[in-house]
């Protein structure tokens, strides 16, 4: 009887050590996305409007400059126009300006986005925070009113909020295009994004 007592206690506090184990675990924060940031760039730069930061142009992908009607800082198409990228500033107020695995910046991007969708936003999964060189990252997903997904990433650069949006295009989900590959793209620029001044 005192050895099974003994056996039970043993067994008891392996499983308390492995539940505590993965509450920390899943409690800690993730530093890198579920998604790659190594796809080809090419060495042409794509600069913001204000010409204060640049990203690489990736391979397959074209910079388009007229962008003065749109409130997209820097506009990237894929070559067959079945997916592109936009990097939008976000105006906010100084109280979100905390860094930008805070809820409250998805929160705010979210509400613009049902705004510009004029419906109600259709989340496809969980927020993904993560950080690419050193740079704190949230991301989302969701679908337009074209049924079609979109990937946001949040991020903070020279003290200015900003999203990096992904887009595919009905064409390109009908010619299976692949939305993880298109992510991967998308995290490969943010790797590229530099400081002009």
């Amino acid at each position: 009887m005192l050895q099974e007592k003994v056996y039970f206690e043993k067994v008891f506090r392996i499983i308390e050590i492995l539940c505590l184990s993965f509450l920390l675990f899943s409690c800690s924060s993730v530093n890198e996305s579920i998604y790659k940031s190594d796809f080809p760039l090419t060495s042409q730069k794509a600069f913001s409007r204000d010409s204060s930061y640049t990203v690489l142009i990736p391979k397959g992908w074209f910079y388009s400059f007229d962008n003065t009607h749109s409130s997209s800082d820097i506009i990237l198409i894929q070559n067959d126009f079945n997916a592109l990228f936009s990097i939008v500033p976000i105006n906010t107020d100084s109280k979100l300006n905390s860094d930008s695995r805070s809820n409250g910046l998805i929160n705010f991007s979210k509400i613009m986005k049902k705004t510009e969708l004029h419906s109600k936003l259709i989340s496809i999964g969980k927020p993904e925070f993560f950080k690419i060189n050193n740079m704190e990252c949230a991301a989302y997903q969701y679908y337009n009113n074209s049924s079609l997904p979109v990937r946001t990433v949040l991020f903070e650069f020279n003290k200015h909020f900003y999203e990096l949006n992904a887009y595919i295009t009905e064409a390109g989900l009908n010619g299976k295009l692949i939305p993880g590959n298109v992510y991967d793209v998308q995290n490969s620029i943010l790797y590229s994004l530099k400081k002009t001044n």
